[in-house]
């Protein structure tokens, strides 16, 4: 009892295993309320796309497909079209899971990958409750209290619309924003702790999956992060290192998924691979059809039928650059700026230069700008404010009303725009 004390105490193993028992009791509560639905409708509901993929690959070969998202299965001389621009490692949960049902159940189960859906969500929260905590930690905060701040965390990110509206089918930018909490927090423990061989090589496999998953999304991410580390903390720059252990598993994950499509362009020469012009994505081709300018960005009319989250995403960016200053007049605990900054600057890259698809694609892109303004707003400035009143605890018990009411006020939202199919 002593160790587990002090492995919670310390923000170790202890309270990471804490925050992944709430966060999974919390996904037992959100599948026996909102999520709880008939089989009919669910199978209306769910992204198709899914489950076709996943039947393909365990009825006919999921190697033999190169692990990509077949709709039917093909054969030699059948041609089809196939998105190749990432090599469907979110789907493996749920497809390890059918796997393991259909051995023992014989079908398809609808409401296994609905659960499915939810075990990314579930994992990206816990892990940024769990960064959350550590951060807070540092700055002298009572274990409990950053506990609790952490505990803030991991509710409303699970319980964002956004999250819960992953249900329905799976985006490869909710595994990109789980890659991304991982690296972070693997990044915090080697700036506390110097590097280890574990540290080295769990980086390293988070890159080398998060280039595999999606190219742009990792490249992205990985800039904007290694820029601000220069500008924030320079002191832990080390080229050579970025080289050996970022660059490489990152060439190594894209090299993975050149590996795929080759494999199914050999197996099926008909096959064609599907990709969308870059200028349509970047809105330089000069169409109005989908936005006017960058200010379309705060329009939720692409959110399909998700509520919009503008009113917590600007309070939270209100206490990002509230955090921000709070850095740099103390000058401490310039790890905090580099994460959030990190965060924010991975989506504003995709709104800028990507606008066009982030507007349409909105329900998935707003999960990059989530997450740094949730730890923001609900840990980090209450965690600032604890500092200036001495320690008082008035600041964390607001956090946790606050997180009370939003995440009530959350799941109604979701509720009355994606209400149950009564009818059927």
């Amino acid at each position: 009892m002593v160790k587990w004390r002090s492995s919670i105490a310390q923000g170790g193993g202890g309270a990471l295993l804490l925050y992944f028992i709430y966060g999974t009791l919390l996904l037992f509560f959100l599948m026996a309320i909102i999520h709880d639905r008939t089989d009919l409708e669910l199978k209306l509901r769910l992204d198709s796309r899914s489950e076709k993929t996943i039947m393909v690959w365990i009825n006919h070969g999921y190697f033999k497909h190169g692990g990509l998202r077949f709709l039917k299965p093909a054969e030699k001389g059948v041609s089809d079209n196939i998105h190749g621009s990432s090599n469907m490692i979110g789907l493996q949960i749920g497809h390890i899971l059918q796997r393991v049902n259909i051995y023992f159940g014989g079908e398809f189960s609808h409401r296994l990958l609905v659960f499915s859906n939810q075990i990314t969500p579930l994992i990206s929260s816990v892990l940024l409750g769990f960064l959350a905590m550590r951060l807070t930690l540092n700055m002298n905060i009572p274990y409990m209290q950053t506990f609790l701040l952490g505990a803030c965390v991991v509710t409303i990110h699970q319980t964002l619309p956004l999250n819960l509206g992953l249900v329905w089918g799976l985006y490869k930018q909710a595994a990109i924003a789980l890659f991304a909490i991982l690296f972070l927090v693997i990044e915090e423990h080697y700036f506390r702790k110097g590097a280890s061989l574990l540290t080295t090589f769990s980086r390293g496999s988070v890159v080398f999956f998060m280039a595999g998953c999606d190219v742009s999304g990792a490249v992205f991410f990985l800039a904007t992060y290694y820029m601000f580390l220069v500008l924030s903390m320079p002191c832990q720059f080390k080229l050579y290192g970025i080289f050996k252990n970022v660059l490489l598993p990152a060439l190594g994950g894209f090299g993975l998924l050149l590996t795929q499509l080759f494999w199914v362009r050999y197996s099926f020469p008909n096959i064609s691979f599907s990709s969308s012009n870059p200028l349509i994505r970047t809105g330089f081709d000069g169409g109005t059809k989908y936005y006017f300018n960058h200010s379309d960005l705060f329009s939720d009319k692409w959110l399909h039928n998700l509520p919009g989250s503008n009113p917590l995403f600007f309070c939270g960016f209100l206490a990002l650059v509230g955090v921000v200053a709070f850095i740099q007049k103390k000058k401490l605990y310039f790890s905090q700026q580099l994460i959030l900054l990190s965060g924010l600057g991975c989506f504003l890259c995709f709104a800028f230069l990507f606008s066009q698809n982030v507007i349409i694609h909105s329900y998935s892109f707003q999960l990059y700008l989530a997450w740094p303004l949730i730890l923001a707003l609900f840990a980090l400035l209450p965690a600032w404010l604890e500092v200036f009143s001495l320690y008082s605890g008035v600041f964390v018990f607001i956090s946790c009303v606050f997180t009370f009411f939003v995440s009530g006020s959350q799941l109604l939202a979701y509720w009355l725009s994606m209400p149950p199919l009564w009818y059927l």
